[in-house]
């Protein structure tokens, strides 16, 4: 075994992945991944990894929500030691047989990694306050956050509160697509949907 993928939170929290010269390791949730997630918000064919020659090299396969390597969207990239992978609510952690982690590492093409700011995990969000909004039940999940049954105490008023994961709210692009996607619904009114 070269490297090895560690499944360090997520439905599949503690499972390995392993790697070897030549292969082709294909995650997803589908029937036919090599590495199969039990995480509904994966592809079924999300990602994949070609070991060659020694290195290992990750693409996204055109999967619904994207694959995020140290919290950047990538479509291909060389792992490196010690590598967050992030597919669906599944992170992975890329190891390789006798190298050190590398997390202090800069990768060179992405940003300087931005200081994470203390966040409360979203699940822990219910009976707490998000600027006038007291936060309530959890009304679903999906890729892009978590939405809370909330009071609008301002306006006297319940609401559906959508609050963004924190690897979401710091890509400017997913949340420029979050916002158009508001504005293209704020001005349809029906009994069945939520202003």
């Amino acid at each position: 075994m070269l490297a090895h993928l560690v499944v360090i939170s997520g439905p599949d929290q503690g499972r390995t992945f392993s790697l070897e010269e030549g292969q082709t390791l294909v995650i997803g949730r589908g029937e036919t991944a090599s590495a199969r997630l039990n995480d509904p918000f994966a592809s079924r064919s999300h990602c994949r990894i070609e070991v060659d020659g020694g290195k290992f090299r990750l693409s996204d396969a055109g999967s619904r929500s994207g694959t995020l390597v140290g919290g950047q969207p990538i479509t291909k990239c060389e792992l490196k030691p010690g590598d967050l992978i992030r597919i669906g609510n599944t992170e992975l952690r890329f190891r390789l047989e006798g190298a050190a982690d590398e997390t202090t590492m800069a990768r060179p093409g992405l940003s300087k990694p931005r200081p994470k700011p203390a966040v409360t995990p979203l699940q822990d969000l219910p009976g707490t306050k998000i600027a006038h909004f007291e936060i309530g039940a959890k009304l679903a999940v999906g890729s892009s956050g978590m939405v809370f049954r909330a009071q609008d105490p301002e306006h006297g008023r319940l609401v559906a509160l959508k609050v963004l994961w924190p690897e979401t709210s710091q890509n400017e692009e997913e949340v420029q697509r979050f916002v158009r996607a508001m504005k293209t619904m704020m001005p349809i009114h029906h009994p069945n949907i939520v202003e």
